[in-house]
């Protein structure tokens, strides 16, 4: 950890661009969203707007092809909330680009 501290510091964004290929084959999929109890909306509105703030999510305002399912739960020993998404269908719908060497 020491050597590579830099791996293990800040927020984990990586440089540069990416995109993912999406097989045509597969139909989108949107999710409902899940009922967020009202005791948490608050906090969850907070951690979002954090989020957004740090550039890890970018808020969309159009129609997405895919809609995956947003999970919050409580921090344990906090009064946090910590957000993530199920991206199961969609990862079902990636292309994978695989690259084997074969070394003699």
């Amino acid at each position: 950890m020491t050597e590579y501290k830099d791996v293990f510091t800040g927020i984990g964004r990586l440089p540069g661009t990416s995109s993912i290929q999406i097989d045509s084959n597969h139909t989108p999929v949107v999710h409902p969203p899940r009922h967020i109890p009202v005791a948490m909306q608050d906090k969850v509105t907070k951690e979002l707007q954090n989020m957004e703030k740090a550039g890890i999510i970018t808020k969309v305002n159009k129609l997405t092809s895919y809609v995956n399912i947003m999970v919050v739960v409580n921090k344990p020993h906090s009064d946090k909330v910590r957000i993530v998404i199920d991206p199961k269908d969609l990862n079902k719908a990636i292309k994978r680009h695989w690259t084997i060497y074969f070394h003699s």
